[in-house]
């Protein structure tokens, strides 16, 4: 019964817990309409400390008991059981008794079945409050972890008694005291009495109940004797934007940022460290955060750790790039080559499209071109590398105008037209053929 001596219970509460006690300890069910009454006392009686009061059961409805008992809360009077009915018990009221004192009683019939009832004795006691007593609980301290930081789930419960003015010590129902920190920065406390701590320093908790008052040193410090040494390093994240292509480049500006974080109750981030493997120079940033931007093309290796306060440096980390930012230059050959008029007198005519790119690569040229005809071409063309680069159009234009070199052929023909006494007459007809594209 001690415990139960600590706490105030509603009526409906113990209710519960004891149908579902009469189950396990009588078995069988409740009485949907009970059939058992506690006919002396009234419910609510006022009780004097030391006074001596009687507690009677009677049957309702013709319940006819086989076994039960009375159960007194707050008070340890013990266990009262009965055979039949009417029943009843005398106790006396404790001097330090408080508040409400709940009564229940509880049977069961031939049958099995289960009846209850329950009541409330209201203690009432001339005497007033004058003080509070702590006991050894005037004092709390709550240690933190070296950096000063206490347990999420640390706190304290306020233990105390009222000392009245008739000498005597009882329970004070939490809900008539009222808990103040006077800086609730360091430790808060709440309206039940638990202390929360924050952070180091030292608070006073003022209990208040009428015109009673008492205080509660709190105190939140660092632990004793010499801070370990703190052996797990840092570990560091790493976020890339933009991400590369399918094929692994950049064509931009990349933004690396670093982020770095100590173990919990640890000694904190001191520096990130990082350098770049084609500079070789370390750089050197205060706290867990570094921004870092690469712009200088060519493939290179990013190298990076973080150490804490206690220069726990974790395991080096490595992030490859490979950066291309200039477009492949395309250069065009013509064969045979242009007279001084920028004409070419010959056919076919070759065009060839070749590209460079001294980083990712070319991934695509312009095709190949072949000239058969008189005409005047304009041919653009381009190339991409590739990391995604894509080269500006450029135009080529060709002029082709090929020279007469084959003489004509000549041919006759001779048409007779007729004759006249012994004379023939004929036609002579000369034919030229030159080639069909000059």
């Amino acid at each position: 019964m001690n415990i139960i001596k600590k706490f105030h219970f509603c009526n409906l509460i113990f209710a519960i817990v004891f149908i579902i006690f009469s189950i396990v300890v009588f078995g069988g069910q409740v009485f949907a309409a009970s059939g058992i009454k506690i006919s002396n006392p009234a419910d609510n009686t006022v009780v004097n400390p030391g006074q001596t009061i009687t507690i009677t059961a009677e049957a309702v409805n013709g319940f006819a008991v086989k076994e039960g008992s009375f159960e007194v809360f707050k008070i340890n009077v013990g266990r009262q059981e009965f055979t039949s009915l009417p029943a009843s018990f005398t106790i006396t009221i404790p001097d330090d008794a408080w508040g409400a004192i709940p009564i229940l009683v509880i049977a069961k019939d031939v049958s099995g079945n289960v009846a209850l009832d329950n009541l409330d004795l209201k203690v009432q006691s001339g005497a007033y409050l004058v003080s509070f007593d702590f006991g050894e609980h005037n004092y709390h301290t709550f240690i933190t972890d070296w950096n000063g930081k206490p347990a999420s789930d640390d706190k304290a419960w306020i233990s105390l008694v009222g000392v009245y003015s008739d000498g005597v010590s009882r329970e004070i129902p939490r809900g008539e005291l009222t808990f103040t920190s006077s800086d609730p920065s360091i430790a808060s406390v709440d309206s039940k009495g638990y202390i929360y701590p924050h952070k180091l320093g030292k608070t006073t908790i003022t209990v208040v109940d009428g015109g009673a008052t008492g205080t509660v040193s709190v105190e939140v410090k660092l632990p004793r004797g010499i801070k370990p040494s703190e052996t797990i390093s840092p570990v560091t994240t790493i976020e890339v934007n933009p991400q590369p292509n399918a094929a692994g480049w950049w064509n931009g500006d990349i933004t690396i940022m670093l982020s770095a974080r100590d173990n919990e109750g640890g000694s904190g981030m001191d520096e990130i460290i990082y350098s770049l493997q084609n500079d070789g120079k370390e750089q050197y940033v205060n706290g867990g955060n570094a921004i870092i931007t690469i712009s200088q093309e060519g493939k290179d290796t990013l190298k990076y750790e973080a150490a804490d306060k206690e220069r726990n440096h974790e395991q080096l980390h490595t992030f490859d790039f490979r950066l291309d930012k200039t477009s492949p230059q395309t250069t065009v050959h013509i064969n045979p080559t242009p007279n001084e008029q920028g004409i070419i007198e010959t056919v076919p005519v070759e065009v060839t499209f070749t590209a460079t790119d001294s980083l990712s690569g070319v991934a695509f040229t312009t095709p190949n071109v072949t000239l058969t005809k008189n005409g005047e071409y304009s041919l653009k063309y381009y190339s991409t590398d590739v990391a995604g680069n894509v080269e500006s159009p450029k135009t080529v234009t060709i002029k082709i105008a090929v020279k007469d070199t084959t003489p004509p052929q000549i041919t006759l023909h001779l048409q007779r037209l007729g004759w006249w006494s012994w004379f023939n007459f004929y036609r002579l007809i000369f034919h030229r053929q030159i080639q069909t594209n000059q």
